[in-house]
């Protein structure tokens, strides 16, 4: 046999340890302001201007947005309040590339209709917005009417939803339905009754992208041995993250025979590598596993 030129050269693969990202911090009705890549964040009533810190790496944030429902209506003798209208529901993926921070504001339930008799309340808004520019807005329904003496109040006008800044818009399915509940009109006795308060809205997001900080792992070492019938043995213990540089043809071999290469595997083909002593435009590559 004669050996392969040049000779080869085994490696110990890399591997890096990082630290893990620091515990996140709630404020106000969300779960965290410190959110990592694929970590849901809730926002609940009360969240107004609370300022979530964009992940490294992201390219992306899927959100969900709830307006808040209307209120509903008050009634008098006889008379039936009517319903507040549910907020809007929007579901929107958005591109965050280049954005620090993301605000919130979560909306509050419309008021109730007083007894008196007055219409419910209109539910406000929630959003997401970076800067002075709207991401996501879905807006609240509208309040009940109020009822008199034997009337039926009309339910609260239908929310509406949208999304601005087109530009960082990558999806969006927008519904003036299927956000946070409106309130229940009153049905009315001879005092009057009131009607019933609005559902807050809601809010959930989470951040896509490129992970800069993978979950950090040990060191692992690792033990070597070469043997050789002339040369003796040779034996190491390496650690990941370093590289070493296996024993050459001249450096280690047998009577009568040259080295071909090095392997991790005992199991691994020697008959490729004669192949290629026959073939000598083919190229086989022998490094460590």
């Amino acid at each position: 046999m004669r050996p392969l030129s040049p000779a080869l050269f085994g490696t110990v693969l890399v591997l890096a340890a990082l630290s893990a990202p620091a515990p996140a911090t709630a404020v106000g009705g969300c779960n965290t302001v410190s959110p990592a890549l694929g970590q849901t964040v809730t926002c609940t009533y009360p969240s107004s201007g609370i300022s979530l810190a964009v992940p490294t790496g992201a390219t992306s944030m899927s959100a969900t947005v709830l307006g808040a429902g209307g209120g509903g209506g008050g009634a008098l003798n006889n008379g039936r309040g009517g319903v507040g209208a549910e907020g809007a529901s929007v579901e929107a993926l958005m591109d965050v590339t280049g954005l620090a921070t993301i605000t919130v504001q979560v909306g509050a339930g419309g008021s109730l209709g007083l007894a008196t008799p007055t219409s419910g309340g209109a539910g406000q808004s929630s959003r997401l917005t970076s800067g002075s520019d709207d991401l996501v807005l879905a807006a609240g329904g509208g309040g009940g009417a109020s009822a008199g003496i034997c009337e039926d109040g009309a339910p609260g006008s239908s929310a509406s939803g949208s999304t601005t800044l087109l530009a960082r818009t990558v999806s969006a399915a927008i519904s003036p339905v299927g956000g946070s509940a409106g309130g229940q009109g009153a049905v009315g006795s001879s005092l009057g009754v009131a009607g019933s308060i609005g559902s807050e809205g809601l809010i959930t997001l989470s951040f896509s992208g490129l992970s800069s900080s993978p979950t950090s792992q040990p060191a692992t070492t690792r033990h070597f041995t070469w043997q050789g019938q002339v040369s003796g043995t040779k034996s190491a213990d390496l650690v990941d993250g370093t590289w070493q540089n296996t024993p050459t043809s001249q450096e280690w071999s047998r009577p009568g025979a040259f080295l071909l290469g090095w392997a991790t595997d005992a199991n691994f083909p020697v008959d490729r590598a004669h192949e290629a002593l026959r073939a000598p435009s083919m190229v086989w590559s022998m490094g460590a596993a």
